[in-house]
């Protein structure tokens, strides 16, 4: 007989974002309307790709394993996909309001 284990570590939302965290608390307040009204938005990236906005919260999961502010978005083949606030490929001007 063989055992084995395995640990499996799935990233998840934690919450609203903690605007007082290091790498939040010098975002634009249009940030903080993102959270609340996320279909409202879409992420830019420094890439060039605009993407929908799901949700701004505190993420646990990789590369940290602990909870961060980041933004979940609709990435180009059409799963969730989550970007740090602190990533290098988020920007003050990343999150764009979308015209009514």
């Amino acid at each position: 007989m063989r055992t084995r284990t395995v640990v499996e570590r799935i990233g998840e939302s934690m919450g609203p974002v903690d605007w007082t965290h290091v790498t939040a608390a010098d975002k634009p307040d249009s940030w903080r309307d993102a959270e609340a009204n996320p279909s409202a938005y879409r992420y830019e990236s420094s890439g060039g790709g605009s993407f929908q906005v799901v949700e701004l919260c505190m993420y646990d999961g990789w590369p940290y394993w602990e909870p961060r502010p980041a933004i979940a978005y609709i990435g180009p083949l059409g799963g969730v996909e989550w970007a740090h606030f602190n990533s290098y490929a988020v920007g003050p001007n990343s999150l764009r309001k979308v015209a009514p």
